[in-house]
């Protein structure tokens, strides 16, 4: 029997932000010390994490709590913009990195990125 995901909690959060960061569950639990079973569970059984093992979780994954949550973003079409982009920059090649991070950086000082 097959268990399914339901689609946009914090553990399909969790558990897309740990995959596009290359990471087994394994490795996410000892970062948080605790164990596989306990992240296995808030992804897939989707239970109301602890505010305290939600931040320890989004340290490791190097993302907000708040993105975890999706709380930080305006919605439009019921998706997050910000969580969609921080969930795939582990994704991104470091060199892709580099230059979102370029762009990024010119557009707030003003600057055309494409002149930076």
């Amino acid at each position: 029997m097959t268990k399914s995901i339901k689609k946009d909690t914090v553990g399909t959060r969790i558990a897309l932000a740990r995959k596009s960061r290359g990471l087994t569950q394994s490795e996410l639990a000892s970062a948080v010390d605790v164990s596989r079973r306990v992240i296995a569970y808030y992804e897939i059984q989707a239970g109301r994490v602890p505010a305290d093992l939600l931040a320890r979780i989004a340290k490791a994954l190097s993302m907000s709590a708040d993105e975890l949550l999706e709380l930080n973003v305006e919605r439009t079409d019921g998706r997050s913009m910000d969580g969609r982009f921080f969930r795939n920059w582990g994704r991104l090649s470091d060199e892709d990195k580099r230059t979102v991070t370029h762009v990024v950086e010119a557009i707030l000082a003003g600057k055309s990125p494409l002149n930076a």
